[in-house]
């Protein structure tokens, strides 16, 4: 199901969900709406969960909460998230507790080998001096932050926005822009945020 389905065929499957009358759904941003409800779900699965956001991912939880007919054990859908790329929200739920992880141990033929390292918030300039160095050499650097905008239920979580502007004014007057999953290709040019 996806925004593109027709409204008659998307009714009549919004039904057969609910009534528990389809046991497969694949599907975008679609199938985490509000007039969606998925009361038999047992899995939910998100493949690149970077571009779903906090609340989108919490949204799979209320199809089946928001389900008149939901069972008490069907109350919390086994998740998987899949994600190549350790994004600061899978980093923090992995390290707390919250979520477990399965490796994928091999990589294609001919790819450069990933080091993933984990930094404590005393190390930031540690990590701002190793991002500065690769700039030098003429390299990228990403520096990926879970929210784009500020959120007033997540108060304590750093989002790219003001990270992004408050970085330009100090450490890394290189910062060309920022990119969010909104933003149009076009949009990218040599300008600060």
């Amino acid at each position: 199901m996806t925004a593109a389905t027709p409204v008659k065929d998307k009714r009549l499957l919004l039904g057969r969900i609910e009534r528990g009358e389809v046991s497969f759904v694949v599907g975008t941003h679609a199938l985490i709406q509000d007039e969606v409800r998925a009361p038999h779900m047992g899995l939910g699965v998100i493949d690149e969960q970077h571009r779903f956001g906090v609340m989108q991912r919490l949204s799979l939880q209320r199809l089946i909460a928001g389900s008149e007919n939901a069972s008490p054990s069907s109350r919390q859908p086994h998740t998987l998230l899949m994600s190549a790329t350790p994004i600061p929200r899978s980093l923090a739920m992995v390290l707390y507790g919250d979520m477990e992880v399965s490796f994928v141990d091999e990589m294609p033929p001919g790819r450069t080998p990933v080091q993933t390292k984990v930094f404590s918030e005393r190390e930031r300039r540690q990590v701002y001096t190793i991002v500065l160095d690769e700039l030098k050499r003429g390299h990228q650097a990403f520096i990926v932050l879970p929210l784009v905008e500020a959120s007033e239920q997540l108060q304590q979580v750093r989002d790219a926005t003001q990270m992004a502007e408050k970085m330009h004014q100090t450490l890394f007057k290189e910062i060309k822009s920022c990119a969010r999953s909104v933003t149009a290709s076009s949009d990218f040019s040599s300008r600060p945020p």
